[in-house]
């Protein structure tokens, strides 16, 4: 007889609809928190992405900047806007470069539409930075202590982010100052350079 009031009471044993209704919501919540997690984790893994972007392509563009500006001469300073020329520098950098015939290159910040603008010998200016890329701010300034002997120094100021509005805050400021490879006296024919007399 015992051996059935044991037997009738394993057989009872069950969860109740309150336990149930517990387990169910102490699921939903844990749920709830790791979705929350995996979500924005994801939302930060493209933030990074996206920044990465922009500083690998800023990073491209002001190599090739400072590749032509080392084999250029004839350097002139500019600006179209009211940024640069309130520090004293130029948003615009003309010059001329010699591969196999010389061409004049512009680098133009368009300050409006958040783009850098090369141009050759007058043609379109085509942007040369990617679409996800908002230039902030390209300065041009140029240092030389002799400008008889000394080659043209040209600093670059770079200042982008995503033009991601979510992620707009984030900014990346590069600069660069490169020498121009050929010398004022090596350029004019009419000047004799100093080490040639």
């Amino acid at each position: 007889m015992r051996y059935r009031k044991e037997k009738r009471k394993i057989s009872q044993a069950g969860f109740t609809v309150v336990e149930l209704l517990v387990a169910i919501g102490v699921f939903a919540i844990a749920t709830g928190i790791i979705v929350g997690v995996f979500v924005e984790a994801l939302k930060t893994q493209r933030r990074v992405n996206d920044l990465l972007a922009v500083q690998s392509n800023a990073s491209i563009v002001l190599e090739q900047m400072s590749r032509e500006i080392r084999g250029g001469f004839d350097f002139n300073l500019a600006n179209t806007g009211t940024v640069c020329a309130a520090t004293g520098a130029s948003d615009t950098l003309t010059f001329t470069r010699v591969r196999g015939e010389a061409i004049t290159v512009a680098y133009v910040w368009d300050e409006y539409g958040k783009t850098i603008t090369r141009s050759e010998d007058g043609g379109a200016p085509i942007s040369v930075v990617a679409d996800n890329i908002s230039v902030r701010r390209l300065c041009f300034r140029e240092t030389r202590l002799d400008p008889e002997v000394d080659p043209r120094r040209i600093s670059t100021f770079l200042t982008v982010g995503p033009s991601d509005p979510n992620i707009a805050e984030n900014i990346i400021n590069l600069q660069t100052t490169v020498a121009a490879r050929l010398l004022p006296c090596e350029v004019n024919d009419e000047k004799i350079c100093p080490w040639n007399e």
